[in-house]
């Protein structure tokens, strides 16, 4: 709706989130933590806080953009290099625990796609639910961009002969 999300980092290592208008104007504090993702309607935001959040190693909160509520979602023992609401804006696509994974808002993960553990910052086409991600893997065969089908299925590689290939989006 005209405002952007974002993310600042202190000299003191600490990060917060703000919000701007797209004028502009109205730059506002909204709270501590760091990869500000706002669902499409404007209702919820999800964020790192805690840990490492800078080092992919977080937790994952939630924040109620009426009510101002906070919570966290998933205590993270892992690392999480991306995520992004899914369309349906009850989960957030994510890399996690050696797969792409679904976090819903209650806490539960569930597998989208088994598979790399350099498999990293997923992202849903907007028109049919397909998914891109990078894989970083040192290994030359396997590292490159990727494809699958909306429910996981079918990963396939796209990109291979630009190193460093990441970070997709549609």
């Amino acid at each position: 709706n005209g405002t952007v999300f974002y993310g600042r980092r202190s000299t003191a290592n600490v990060g917060t989130i703000w919000a701007i208008n797209l004028d502009g104007s109205g730059d506002t504090y909204i709270t501590t933590g760091v990869r500000p993702r706002v669902t499409a309607d404007g209702r919820w935001l999800a964020f790192l806080r805690e840990g490492n959040p800078f080092g992919s190693q977080g937790n994952v909160w939630l924040r109620d953009l009426q009510s101002g509520t906070e919570s966290r979602v998933l205590v993270n023992l892992e690392n999480i290099t991306g995520y992004d609401w899914e369309p349906n804006e009850a989960a957030l696509l994510m890399d996690y625990e050696c797969g792409i994974r679904d976090l819903h808002t209650n806490g539960i993960v569930n597998a989208v796609i088994n598979s790399d553990c350099y498999d990293a910052a997923p992202v849903r086409n907007p028109v049919d639910g397909q998914i891109a991600f990078h894989n970083l893997n040192p290994d030359g065969s396997i590292a490159g961009l990727y494809v699958a089908s909306a429910n996981g299925s079918g990963r396939q590689r796209i990109l291979s002969s630009v190193t460093g290939a990441s970070w997709p989006a549609w």
